[in-house]
């Protein structure tokens, strides 16, 4: 899961984002390889529960998803938005809300 979601270069007017590209391996057809996804600060998971952000697990890979509570404290569902299988009891350490996408203009598979 570590090359799902990698760090993108911000454009100037976006300094107060955060921005990663995000690779096809989990977010098709929602997004695709080169897509980049603008989130606001990272935030306490427990904070952005039923929203679209990207995910930080505790294994340091990142997730893009809707954060759901999970079987027990300290645990979420991370549902896929984008039709992939949902993770289960994810540890999510942080998690970022999205506030802005960018598509890419190339090639779609």
């Amino acid at each position: 899961m570590s090359d799902d979601v990698i760090y993108a270069e911000a454009p100037p007017e976006a300094a107060a984002f955060i921005a990663y590209e995000v690779g096809a391996r989990f977010n098709c057809p929602g997004f695709f390889a080169g897509d980049s996804v603008y989130v606001g600060l990272p935030q306490p998971a427990e904070e952005l529960i039923g929203r679209r952000c990207v995910a930080h697990l505790a294994d340091d890979s990142k997730r893009v998803c809707v954060l759901v509570r999970g079987s027990r404290p300290g645990v979420f569902l991370l549902a896929s938005f984008t039709g992939g299988p949902p993770v289960f009891d994810a540890e999510v350490t942080e998690a970022a809300p999205i506030v802005w996408v960018r598509y890419n203009a190339g090639e779609r598979p």
